[in-house]
C-alpha cells in the first residue's frame, strides 16, 4: 500500500538537484514541465533543455525575449491564453525541433514576416481567438512541414493568394471584405489538391453591408459576376459618353460654316 502512495511522486520533481523553474511542475517520466496559470509575467528560467512538452498557457505573458526559447528541444509549446500583442523577429531561434504551437487567446495583431521562419518542424499552428489583421508576406516561409493552421476568429479581412498552402485552414469568424479578389483567392484555395479550408461553409461575408452575414460558401461564384458586371456597365457608360462628345466635336465645325454662309 505504500509503495502505491508513493508511486506517482517518482515522475514529479519539485524544488530537486534537477532543474525546474520554481512555482512549476517537472514531470522526469513524460517530460513535461508544467507552468499553466502560475501569473509569470516573463518565461521562467531553469526550463530543462529536454523538455518535450512546456505548458505556459494561463499566464500574463504581454512580450517574449528573442531568448525566451534558447536551448529548449521542446516539441510542444502551449502559450494559449496570455497578453501576447507581438512575436519578436528571431522568435522562432532554437524551436527548430518545434512540432505543436498554441498561440490562441491573446492579442497578436499581425504577423511578421521572419517571427516563424525557423519552425522548419512545425506541422501544427493555432492563431485563433487573437486580433491579427495583418499576415506579412513570408511570415509562414520555411514551415514546409505545417498541416494544421488555424486562424479563426482573428480581424483579418483579406487573404493574399499564394500565401497559405497548408493541407487544413481554419479562417471562419473574420471580418471579411467580400469581393472580387476574396473569391480569386478563395478559388485557387479550393481548387488545390491537399489542401481544405475545414470550416469554409461558416465563413460568412462582414462587408459591403449589402453581404453582410451572407454564406461565402454559398454566394461567393457570383460576386465576380456581379463586380464584372457592374465594370462592363461603367465602362460602356464612359465609351458612350465619350463616342458622343467625339461626334458632337465633328458636327459642330459644319454647323459654323452653315451659319457664316447664311450671315453673307
Amino acid at each position: 500500500m505504500l509503495c502505491v502512495a508513493v508511486l506517482p511522486m517518482a515522475f514529479l520533481v519539485v524544488g530537486s538537484s534537477k532543474l525546474c523553474p520554481r512555482q512549476c511542475f517537472c514531470y522526469d517520466a513524460s517530460e513535461l514541465v508544467d507552468c499553466r496559470s502560475r501569473g509569470f509575467v516573463h518565461i521562467p528560467h531553469s526550463i530543462p533543455h529536454g523538455t518535450w512538452l512546456l505548458e505556459l498557457s494561463g499566464n500574463k505573458l504581454s512580450e517574449l525575449r528573442s531568448t525566451s526559447f534558447t536551448g529548449i528541444w521542446a516539441l510542444r509549446l502551449d502559450l494559449t491564453y496570455n497578453e501576447l500583442r507581438v512575436l519578436p523577429p528571431d522568435f522562432s531561434q532554437g524551436l527548430t525541433a518545434l512540432k505543436d504551437l498554441k498561440l490562441s487567446h491573446n492579442a497578436l495583431e499581425r504577423l511578421e514576416s521572419h517571427s516563424l521562419e525557423d519552425l522548419e518542424s512545425l506541422e501544427r499552428l493555432d492563431l485563433s481567438h487573437n486580433h491579427v489583421q495583418v499576415i506579412e508576406v513570408g511570415a509562414f516561409r520555411g514551415l514546409a512541414i505545417l498541416r494544421h493552421l488555424n486562424l479563426a476568429w482573428n480581424q483579418l479581412t483579406v487573404v493574399q493568394g499564394g500565401l497559405l498552402t497548408m493541407t487544413h485552414l481554419q479562417m471562419s469568424e473574420n471580418p471579411w471584405t467580400c469581393d472580387c479578389e476574396l473569391h480569386r483567392v478563395f478559388s485557387k484555395i479550393l481548387h488545390v489538391r491537399h489542401l481544405h479550408v475545414d470550416d469554409y461553409v461558416n465563413i460568412t461575408c462582414h462587408s459591403p453591408l449589402l453581404l453582410a452575414g451572407a454564406s461565402l460558401g454559398l454566394m461567393h461564384s457570383q460576386l465576380c459576376i456581379a463586380e464584372t458586371a457592374t465594370v462592363l456597365v461603367l465602362t460602356g457608360t464612359v465609351m458612350v459618353t465619350v463616342v458622343a462628345a467625339l461626334v458632337m466635336a465633328e458636327l459642330k465645325p459644319d454647323c459654323n460654316y452653315s451659319d457664316m454662309r447664311i450671315a453673307k
